[in-house]
């Protein structure tokens, strides 16, 4: 199942004009990382860490914002 959800992601960049490989996507996917900011003991943020423009490009076409926002903000 994942190989094929991997393919389906490749040729969903690719009509994008994103060219690249699985194993390039899947790369640049798994380098995005969920960063855990804590100011004190009641109260830390949870963001996705800095993108690069490929991982930007990758994160608006499919849509990876919506996953963010159901991320919890605050402890």
């Amino acid at each position: 199942m994942a190989l094929l959800l991997i393919q389906v992601m490749v040729q969903k960049a690719e009509r994008a004009g994103l060219r690249m490989s699985a194993a390039l996507l899947r790369q640049e996917l798994t380098d995005l990382r969920k960063i855990v900011m804590i100011y004190d003991e009641q109260r830390a943020e949870r963001k996705i860490s800095h993108r690069s423009s490929v991982q930007q490009q990758l994160w608006d076409l499919f849509d990876l914002g919506s996953i963010e926002r159901r991320l919890p903000y605050t402890n």
